[in-house]
């Protein structure tokens, strides 16, 4: 008796810890427009504190003001993901001290994007546009938001400009579905799609 309720209960832990077999429910979106937003960043100044550490002066997106942040800290939406010291000679065998080119390295998403010292680099976030059917309802979205719709709990994972399309992800089971423009009145991100970050004038 005692084994067949031993077996009985071995049989139920394993039925409890088996995955679920109920389909994922996806909410229809449809993608009507990915939009280009671009912005600049500059890495400013480093600062050594008195235990050792180093903080980092950061601005950007059109925002004047100066924001300090240490590794693994947010800022934005970007996380500081390491920094790398370097010097260059202004000119060869000459007298005037190294210029500092370390470069303090952000990640966003799946995307990394690297700073040089005090040279203001352009940043292109894009968003996509979401129709949620049947009633057309409007949803603007950025990489890496959650959203709820019909209960459903959603996150953008990935815009693809080039291509067209978004990744988006069920939070609960971790399924994800690329959706694509399949309308004619949608619209592509408007001019070239960057490859990567490029230099721009002064903040």
């Amino acid at each position: 008796m005692r084994k067949q309720v031993t077996f009985l209960l071995a049989v139920l832990a394993l039925s409890a810890a088996a995955p679920s077999c109920k389909p994922v429910q996806w909410p229809e979106l449809r993608l009507v427009s990915i939009r280009a937003n671009p912005f600049r960043l500059k890495f400013k100044s480093v600062i050594k504190l008195p235990d050792g550490s180093l903080r980092f002066s950061i601005n950007g997106r059109g925002d004047r003001r100066t924001y300090f942040r240490k590794i693994g800290e947010e800022w934005k939406g970007f996380t500081i993901l390491k920094y790398e010291e370097k010097a260059e000679q202004s000119e060869p065998g000459g007298v005037r001290p190294p210029v500092d080119r370390s470069v303090l390295v952000l990640q966003r998403g799946n995307r990394t994007i690297r700073l040089v010292k005090g040279q203001p680099v352009t940043f292109v976030e894009y968003s996509a546009q979401l129709l949620l059917m049947p009633d057309n309802t409007e949803i603007t979205l950025t990489e890496g938001a959650e959203f709820l719709v019909r209960e459903v709990g959603l996150r953008m994972e990935q815009i693809d400009p080039e291509n067209v399309r978004v990744q988006i992800v069920h939070v609960e089971s971790g399924s994800a579905k690329w959706i694509e423009r399949d309308n004619e009145d949608a619209e592509p991100a408007p001019g070239p799609v960057p490859s990567k970050a490029a230099a721009d004038g002064d903040l």
